[in-house]
């Protein structure tokens, strides 16, 4: 058995000092591709140390290794740091090694932010499943393209039948964004009494009734949310404070309750005078196993 493969054993049942000490010792007797690199990943999974990460793998790729896995590492953790120039060409490579559903994710989330929408466009369709986040954001790339036809037609085929499926709240903000104004009401409505009412999506809902001509119903759903934190408001005042709930954690929420009363009471005004909200969106960085040597995940050592 490899020393390598001893750390791995010792990191699946949880002793990390013991997975720690051996792959630091693979780094002074084998400074390697595959010992660079599973050090690297203990340093950003779980020390959460990408600064020393980084340099680590920058070594690895320095020698042109044949496996993605250093690649798609490197990439991952520049977008974790919002990095998003130095994330690209290396995501970019590693594609080019193994076009993977990760890499094309994540190389599409550097492009989502450096504003890039049509490279961010294809590299989430490369990645997208159904009914999932990936394919959620192909979907708002295309929404941001002002190409709503084909995003309401991908929209029409998400189901909540599927085990990854994004989310009614989630699905109707999206129907939202390209003016599908019935649709969006109905994902709110069916996903009003499992979701944290946030201001946000409240008020893309109450826009939404009233671009269908439901003020009424728009009204009545504002009352009674200002009404459930007025009641809320009041519990939180009569809790009693103790270690794990000082008075500034009772001020905090209750200065948060107030502000959302506040923003309830104007938003159906604001809807009629046909103020949409932006839609809070942002991609998702897709992890994976990079452990040469992993046996759970199928992944044979690293042959320098």
């Amino acid at each position: 058995m490899s020393q390598n493969t001893k750390a791995i054993k010792f990191y699946e049942n949880n002793e990390l000092d013991k997975a720690w000490e051996i792959f630091k010792q693979e780094i002074r007797t084998n400074r390697g591709v595959q010992s660079l690199n599973n050090f690297a990943w203990m340093l950003y999974r779980e020390e959460e140390n990408t600064q020393a990460a980084i340099p680590l793998l920058k070594e690895v790729i320095a020698s042109t290794p044949s496996s993605h896995f250093p690649y798609n590492l490197l990439g991952e953790i520049y977008i974790t740091i919002a990095d998003w120039d130095s994330a690209i060409p290396i995501l970019i490579k590693a594609i080019e090694l193994e076009p993977t559903l990760e890499a094309y994710n994540n190389l599409g989330v550097a492009y989502y932010h450096n504003d890039e929408k049509s490279k961010a466009l294809q590299c989430f369709f490369h990645a997208s499943k159904p009914s999932e986040y990936t394919m959620y954001s192909y979907v708002k790339c295309l929404a941001d393209l002002e190409r709503y036809e084909e995003a309401e037609s991908i929209l029409d085929t998400f189901s909540d039948k599927e085990g990854d499926f994004v989310g009614a709240v989630d699905l109707a903000d999206l129907y939202a964004e390209i003016n599908a104004h019935h649709k969006a009401n109905f994902w709110f409505e069916k996903g009003w009494a499992s979701y944290w009412k946030e201001p946000n999506w409240v008020s893309r809902y109450t826009y939404c009734l009233v671009q269908t001509g439901e003020r009424e119903k728009a009204r009545r759903v504002l009352d009674n949310l200002i009404k459930d934190k007025q009641i809320e408001l009041q519990e939180s005042y009569e809790e009693e404070c103790d270690e794990t709930w000082t008075e500034e954690d009772k001020k905090e929420d209750m200065e948060e309750i107030q502000m959302h009363i506040k923003l309830y009471e104007q938003m159906l005004e604001q809807a009629i005078n046909g103020i949409k909200e932006p839609m809070e969106y942002a991609p998702q960085v897709e992890k994976a196993c990079y452990l040469f040597g992993c046996e759970r995940h199928g992944h044979p050592e690293y042959n320098d």
